[in-house]
């Protein structure tokens, strides 16, 4: 069968894991949004089935999780997902970050299915993470040149991975959407979080939306907010994600050193991030690494203004380098928060509706999602699936 007779084409998705995360979040929003009468998905966690496990699963898609422990290699999974495939027969394979992309290339090449590689990355400081990250990285540079494809969210990450010997003749850049919809102006969200998280109505609340991870670098953005704080001292700061609360020493810790801690709401997982988003006057995003990084573009579609970091394609999204700072630099980020904070409402308000604008034209879910579709339509047609 061809794939270009319009037939439903069977896609299976691997990814390590579905706890709360960028890259379990997309591979979420995309699968739910594919043509139904067109592509049928079976998702495959090789851990557990976690929170976006059950998300998939309320949504009707097939979702098999094989129970793989966490940063432990085991050669036993290429054979479970090689049944797998064999019983599931799909058209494609589409695999999610290093450790499944290795996985589910080799189980594959075993049963013979066309195989593609997405990657979230750009550059990262592997002295920030366990020893098997970096041979997962090196592994699939060894192995690059055999999938029928690798997928980037980001020409950050397309250049870096080239850059760093991973050679494939089909490497391309297809950026991850947002909801428009889902992520909106909501200006009810104002006054509905400030009453919720007791800070005064007409206090200026700045959010970074972000799990506890070195590469996040939170302690970048606790020393910048100190030294915003020494000439704003009514500034809110609110923060989410995963460990990102009180129970986390680390956290604490720096937010007592710097003398910040009662200026700082720490609410760690939520489920209403289109609200608290919508909430804040500008959202800051210290990351010393990114691909593409999913907060900034939802911030924009919700008309918030972004800070970011130069890291990924973050300055890329926003398209605005008055307000990108130097990475892993506590009084640049200061500086540029502190030229946010003088514009007026109105000032700000422009920055956040032409931010929007700018993710519903060229970022949205609808139009990602039939890109993709596209790429699968002519990649099968090539290999006469």
């Amino acid at each position: 069968m061809s794939a270009d007779e319009k037939t439903t084409l069977k896609t299976l998705h691997c990814i390590g894991g579905l706890e709360i995360g960028g890259a379990e979040t997309a591979l979420y929003r995309t699968v739910t949004r594919f043509r139904r009468q067109r592509f049928t998905s079976v998702v495959i966690s090789l851990m557990n089935i976690g929170p976006i496990g059950e998300r998939l699963q309320s949504a009707g898609v097939s979702l098999i999780a094989l129970g793989k422990r966490r940063g432990v290699p085991d050669a036993r999974i290429v054979l479970k997902l090689a049944r797998i495939f064999k019983m599931e027969r799909p058209h494609l394979i589409h695999s999610n970050m290093y450790e499944a992309n290795v996985y589910g290339l080799v189980a594959a090449r075993l049963v013979g299915i066309p195989v593609v590689w997405s990657i979230r990355t750009a550059d990262i400081d592997y002295n920030y993470y366990r020893a098997w990250s970096e041979i997962a990285f090196r592994t699939n540079r060894l192995l690059s040149r055999f999938p029928d494809a690798i997928l980037f969210n980001s020409d950050a990450g397309y250049h870096y991975h080239r850059a760093h010997g991973f050679n494939n003749a089909r490497m391309l850049v297809i950026p991850y959407g947002f909801d428009t919809e889902l992520f909106h102006p909501n200006l009810d969200a104002r006054h509905s979080v400030r009453a919720e998280l007791d800070v005064p109505p007409d206090a200026f609340l700045i959010g970074r939306f972000a799990r506890m991870d070195a590469m996040k670098d939170y302690p970048t953005f606790i020393a910048g907010a100190a030294r915003i704080l020494r000439e704003h001292p009514t500034v809110y700061f609110i923060c989410t994600g995963r460990d990102v609360n009180r129970k986390n020493g680390m956290l604490t810790q720096l937010l007592d050193a710097h003398n910040v801690s009662d200026r700082f709401v720490l609410l760690g997982h939520r489920d209403d991030m289109p609200r608290l988003m919508a909430s804040v006057d500008f959202t800051v995003s210290s990351s010393m690494t990114e691909g593409f990084p999913n907060v900034v573009g939802e911030a924009m579609a919700c008309g918030v203004p972004n800070i970011v970091t130069d890291v990924g394609d973050s300055a890329q999204l926003i398209d605005d380098a008055r307000w990108v700072a130097p990475r892993k630099n506590p009084a640049a980020l200061a500086e540029v928060m502190e030229q946010m904070l003088r514009l007026s409402t109105d000032e700000r308000r422009a920055i956040g509706a032409r931010a929007r604008q700018r993710i519903v034209e060229q970022y949205d879910i609808a139009q990602t999602t039939r890109r993709l579709e596209e790429f699968y339509e002519q990649l099968l047609t090539k290999k006469k699936v």
